[in-house]
């Protein structure tokens, strides 16, 4: 019997990311691509930054000064066009950062999943600034993921590392949706001198697919 598909949009890291300085490239679609599990999957070919929605879908080419910024703009409209339909609850953005694993290493933003959602430590709004997703969905997400990548080294942590806020301000709230960045740790998938890990390369895509299911189910989506 099929599984439904989870009523998400997912976007995963870009297609050719590396981890620096040894430049290994990680397979992102052995990571990442849940496009049969969820409604709308996304699969960069490059970094997703903010972009100018403001445009229409028509507009001339002439408006955007390069190739790059005309993908971004095409990118973000399709993401947002996706975010409109009925069936989608909520938005994951996928990052890969170069956050050591370890706190032990003197970096307190060591971590290998952190969440975004705009907010503190505990998920919950910092003064005026408003939550790109409520503080119940993200502290579940986190919750979920730390007892499913228990057996795997670092912390999941909330609102700490290099947040991808450029992101998801571009479409909160305009898409109308929650919005949750992952921004996983890249050398959770390679060993110290960049030899990469097979066996968690192969079993992270079942993970990842585990977490949100279950997410799903909890919220009843």
């Amino acid at each position: 019997m099929l599984q439904s598909q989870l009523p998400l949009i997912l976007v995963a890291p870009p297609l050719y990311s590396s981890l620096e300085p040894q430049g290994v490239r990680l397979p992102i679609r052995a990571l990442f691509s849940l496009q049969d599990r969820v409604q709308h999957f996304f699969l960069p070919y490059a970094p997703l930054e903010r972009a100018d929605l403001n445009h229409p879908p028509g507009a001339s080419k002439s408006l955007y000064s390069s190739r790059a910024d005309r993908y971004q703009h095409a990118a973000h409209l399709r993401i947002s066009s996706w975010a409109k339909k009925s069936a989608v609850r909520c938005g994951i953005f996928c990052t890969l950062s170069p956050l050591p694993l370890d706190e032990g290493s003197g970096d307190d933003q060591a971590g290998k999943l952190v969440l975004h959602n705009n907010g503190d430590e505990f998920g919950e709004a910092r003064g005026r600034q408003p939550l790109t997703c409520p503080e119940e969905l993200v502290r579940d997400l986190r919750d979920l993921a730390a007892a499913r990548l228990a057996d795997w080294p670092g912390g999941v942590f909330l609102n700490r590392g290099l947040s991808a806020d450029a992101f998801l301000h571009a479409h909160h709230p305009k898409d109308g949706i929650p919005w949750i960045s992952m921004e996983f740790s890249s050398w959770l998938w390679v060993k110290p001198d960049g030899t990469p890990l097979s066996k968690r390369i192969r079993e992270f895509q079942a993970r990842l697919e585990s977490i949100l299911t279950l997410w799903c189910r909890m919220q009843t989506w």
